[in-house]
């Protein structure tokens, strides 16, 4: 049987093992000697003697390798691997789940595991690959309570409820476990990571919820009750005063809303029970952002951006750069907020602090994004607004863009 590649292997590393076989063989070790004469006919030299080439060989060969040049190849190509996991965890730990869940969207644990790196237990959790996190754990059980650096249990990254299960009812992970950082537990890393599944299950295990919790999980009626009881949460409020709400902190900022959150989040009924108990609806967070530039800027649907202006959000309320709701709407595509916006009185020509319109933001959007499908949304809100009354004086043109060319020339004769 092959023997198994050490955690994260480098050549110099592989190099020293066949250093290391050499001089054991040269001084009588009987294992050692055993283990190089299993490939005599392979090696170059006599029985006397073993040159490190040939001791490269017996390396390589042990470890299933036709020889050293393969052997060396296959290690210098994990290490790209290695650094693409170490980045995804990194973007974990630091908060950036939309850029995790962009790198899990492109079938990275699918290519990891092809690429034959070693997965330990914290990244086997989070890319919710079960079946290496159950070999490990039937190997070495003290494995589920096993910390990161950042201090995390597997649990604390579960990335799926099937991963949750196996954790907790199969392993004995701890549903209550603090982390090293926050002291937060698996079920607020959980909502601040947005793996709603993991957090429903994680309830269920009788895990601790607090208010951001009970918000982004959509449960009124305790959510309702601790409005109620505590009159703090019905407006901005500072995260770090919840226990463990440090790790809400990296998501929506030091200070935020029951109502941001939910705007955040597209959850109206949410939103509404907040307004509902006279939340203010310009307060802004720690970003700077009321709850309606908050809808429309991380944009979920429609009826959110709908709600905020039927109770009255402000369309003038701005940004720190100064960029009001339709500048957001329309660099980011949404027609249905775009339309809600100028019909709620947005001033078409309101300009942010680089003297940039609503229109400005959907044409630059038009021509940069990386995504042909907002590029083209964005041409069609060009098309809203021109029809609305923007004005394209100072529209470059031609813009290089032939469809919003079209655009620009047929609106604007």
């Amino acid at each position: 049987m092959s023997r198994v590649l050490p955690p994260r292997p480098n050549s110099e590393q592989l190099k020293r093992q066949a250093r290391e076989l050499r001089q054991a063989y040269l001084d009588g070790d009987d294992a050692s000697r055993a283990t190089v004469e299993g490939y005599r006919p392979l090696l170059s030299g006599d029985a006397a003697s073993l040159t490190l080439t040939d001791a490269k060989l017996v390396i390589a060969r042990e470890y299933g390798f036709e020889g050293w040049p393969k052997l060396k190849h296959h290690v210098e190509s994990l290490r790209g691997n290695y650094e693409e996991l170490d980045d995804f965890m990194g973007l974990v730990a630091d908060g950036k789940t939309d850029q995790a869940k962009s790198v899990m969207d492109h079938y990275f644990a699918v290519s990891a595991v092809r690429s034959g790196i070693q997965i330990g237990i914290h990244a086997a959790a989070r890319l919710d690959l079960i079946e290496r996190l159950t070999m490990l754990l039937d190997q070495d059980p003290s494995l589920v309570h096993a910390r990161n650096e950042a201090g995390l249990t597997p649990l604390h990254l579960a990335g799926g409820d099937t991963t949750r299960q196996a954790l907790v009812h199969h392993f004995g992970a701890d549903p209550n476990a603090l982390d090293g950082r926050f002291e937060a537990t698996p079920l607020q890393w959980a909502v601040a990571d947005q793996r709603p599944m993991v957090a429903h299950g994680l309830l269920h295990e009788d895990a601790r919820a607090d208010a951001i919790v009970l918000c982004v999980l959509g449960l009124l009626e305790p959510l309702r009750e601790i409005l109620r009881q505590y009159p703090e949460f019905r407006g901005v409020f500072d995260v770090t005063n919840l226990p463990g709400g440090g790790v809400y902190e990296r998501v929506y900022g030091a200070r935020t809303s029951l109502l941001h959150v939910a705007a955040r989040l597209g959850g109206t009924t949410v939103a509404g029970s907040s307004l509902d108990v006279g939340e203010n609806i310009e307060a802004c967070d720690s970003s700077g952002e009321t709850p309606l530039l908050l809808a429309v800027s991380r944009y979920k649907n429609a009826e959110m951006v709908e709600l905020l202006l039927s109770k009255g959000a402000s369309v003038s309320a701005t940004n720190p750069l100064g960029k009001s709701a339709l500048h957001l709407a329309a660099h980011g595509g949404h027609m249905d907020a775009v339309m809600l916006l100028l019909a709620h009185g947005a001033q078409i020509e309101a300009v942010d602090d680089a003297g940039g319109t609503a229109l400005n933001e959907a044409v630059g959007t038009a021509l940069t994004h990386h995504s042909a499908d907002r590029r083209s949304k964005a041409v069609h809100v060009a098309r809203a607004l021109l029809e609305a009354g923007a004005s394209a004086e100072n529209i470059r043109q031609p813009t290089g863009r032939e469809d919003l060319d079209e655009v620009l020339k047929a609106v604007s004769s």
